[in-house]
């Protein structure tokens, strides 16, 4: 499972828009007892938006750095 911090850069596949480049902002559980589940505040760079979601709707940011 992965865990993403404040700050990591990530991509939210979003119903409306398809996918979108987000920020994490915070990230804490919803739920209660054995049926609890992380979410995320991100924010999305590309629609100036707010969103909470889920973990296992985000995925990391693949970057390529050249030297």
């Amino acid at each position: 499972m992965m865990i993403f911090q404040p700050g990591n850069l990530v991509i939210y596949n979003d119903l409306k828009h398809g996918d979108s480049i987000c920020v994490v902002l915070d990230h804490g559980c919803c739920g209660y007892g054995n049926d609890t589940r992380v979410i995320y505040v991100v924010y999305s760079l590309q629609f100036s938006a707010l969103w909470i979601v889920y973990q296992t709707e985000l995925r990391h940011l693949d970057i390529e750095v050249q030297k």
